[in-house]
C-alpha cells in the first residue's frame, strides 16, 4: 500500500467527514491520464530554481486573495505536509509498516501561467521499508518526513514563514491524522499522537487535550499554529482543529461549515 493508497483508506474511513467540517480546500489526487497534470521528481520540488514550489504558492494566493508573500507559503506547507502526514501516519497505524519516501514525486495542475496546484503524491516504490512496533517505527517515519519536508520549508523561510511555522505543519498534522483515525474506532491514537510529536523533537508545537463531549473520541488533537484561510477572500471562519477556535474573537464569529 502505497501514500495514495493509505490516503484513500484513510479517506474512505473518516477524512472525508473530517474535511467536511474544514474550510480548506486541500488537494486532491487526479487521474494520472490528465493532460494538464506533470509529475515531477522531490528533488525538482526541493529546487528553487525550478520555481515549482513557488509556483504552489502563487496558485495558494490566487485562491485566497492574498496579496502579501508570507499566507501563501503557509498554506502552501500546510496543502503539500496535509497530503504527506495523512498517508504516512494513516499507512503507519493501519499496517504497522513505515514506507521508504526516497523514490516520493508530486503530481501538479497547472492552474495559471507559473502557478501549480498539489495534486497528488506518488511513490515509484510503493513497497514498505520497514516493519516492527511503533515505538520502533516512529523515529524512522519522523525520519522520513522530515527528509522531505526540509528543502521546503527552507525556501518558505525565504519568504517570510517561520521556523516553528515551517515544522508546524507536519508535525501538528501527525496529531491531526491520528484523531481522524481514532474516530474511526480504531484504538491507541492518543499516544500514538504523543509519540510521533516526541520523536520529531517538536512536540512542543501540538499536544492532546479531553473532549468534554466525547463525541467520536475522548480527546481532542491541539495545534498551535494557524494556515492562515481563514483570512482569505471567502470568509473568515476556521478549520476544526484551528488554534483560533480558542481566541476571543472565536466567540462571535461564526463558524459556517463549507463541504
Amino acid at each position: 500500500m502505497g501514500v495514495e493508497a493509505a490516503l484513500a483508506e484513510l479517506e474512505s474511513q473518516a477524512l472525508g467527514a473530517a474535511r467536511g467540517r474544514m474550510s480548506l480546500p486541500l488537494g486532491s489526487t487526479v487521474p494520472a491520464s490528465d493532460p494538464d497534470v506533470t509529475t515531477s521528481a522531490w528533488a525538482e520540488l526541493a529546487d528553487p530554481s525550478r520555481g515549482l514550489l513557488a509556483g504552489i504558492a502563487a496558485d495558494w494566493a490566487g485562491r485566497a486573495g492574498f496579496a502579501d508573500e508570507r499566507r501563501p507559503w503557509v498554506l502552501t506547507l500546510f496543502g503539500i505536509a496535509h497530503q504527506l502526514v495523512d498517508g504516512t501516519v494513516a499507512h503507519l497505524l493501519l499496517t504497522g509498516h513505515v514506507l521508504d519516501l526516497s523514490s516520493l514525486r508530486i503530481r501538479l495542475r497547472r492552474s495559471a501561467p507559473g502557478a501549480y496546484r498539489a495534486a497528488g503524491l506518488v511513490l515509484d516504490d510503493p513497497c514498505p521499508a520497514w516493519t516492527g512496533s511503533l515505538p520502533e517505527l516512529a523515529p524512522l517515519w519522523w525520519q522520513g518526513v522530515e527528509q522531505v519536508m526540509q528543502p521546503l520549508v527552507e525556501q518558505a523561510a525565504e519568504h517570510g514563514v517561520r521556523e516553528a511555522i515551517g515544522w508546524g505543519e507536519p508535525v501538528e498534522l501527525s496529531t491531526v491524522a491520528c484523531h481522524t483515525l481514532g474516530s474511526t474506532g480504531l484504538t491507541g491514537t492518543r499516544e500514538a499522537a504523543t509519540l510521533l510529536a516526541q520523536v520529531s523533537g517538536r512536540a512542543h508545537l501540538t499536544g492532546t487535550e479531553d473532549d468534554p463531549l466525547g463525541v467520536l473520541t475522548d480527546w481532542l488533537p491541539r495545534r498551535s499554529t494557524c494556515c492562515q484561510w481563514w483570512q482569505s477572500a471567502h470568509g473568515a471562519h476556521y478549520c476544526a482543529e484551528c488554534p483560533l477556535h480558542r481566541s476571543p474573537r472565536a466567540h462571535h464569529d461564526p463558524l459556517p461549515v463549507e463541504h
